[in-house]
């Protein structure tokens, strides 16, 4: 599922804090598109003790 973004851009599914994520999985957090490295729940995609799970895609 994908919303819009107000640049008229698509961003995919807003990260969830207890939403289970795998290797492969694209959010999106703060106007910008994360796909997860590693397994994780609770890791805030942007926070630098996040580095290692999320790695950023750039602005959507």
């Amino acid at each position: 599922m994908t919303t819009s973004a107000a640049g008229g851009g698509t961003c995919p599914t807003a990260w969830s804090s207890t939403t289970p994520y795998v290797p492969g999985d694209v959010v999106s957090y703060a106007g910008h598109t994360y796909t997860a490295t590693y397994y994780s729940t609770g890791a805030v995609p942007n926070d630098p003790a996040s580095w290692a799970v999320w790695r950023d895609d750039g602005t959507c």
